[in-house]
């Protein structure tokens, strides 16, 4: 199996809520193009798959919602191989009124 490098842009990573962030994740050394990618804010089981915009290149835009206090956040990203490889890497991002 070879081992898969998870590359993740988030802009921006200071935010005020209402705001929308951009999220970019690029997948390689898979061997094949990633399976598919999910991010999911930490200390949570929702998960929220990336959409594909092309081989190893995932893309998902958020608008915070009103009901999410202020505060420092992880978002924990995953990239998913077809030979059931894995990556992860989480970002940190801090919400604003």
């Amino acid at each position: 199996m070879a081992a898969i490098k998870l590359d993740v842009e988030v802009t921006p990573r200071q935010v005020r809520i209402g705001q929308t962030i951009s999220a970019t994740a690029t997948v390689s050394g898979a061997g094949e193009p990633a399976q598919h990618v999910e991010m999911r804010l930490s200390g949570t089981r929702h998960a929220m798959r990336m959409n594909p915009d092309g081989p190893g290149r995932f893309s998902y835009r958020l608008r915070v919602p009103s009901l999410v206090p202020p505060g420092t956040y992880t978002i924990d990203f995953r990239a998913f191989g077809r030979d059931g490889t894995s990556a992860a890497v989480p970002v940190t991002i801090t919400v604003t009124r």
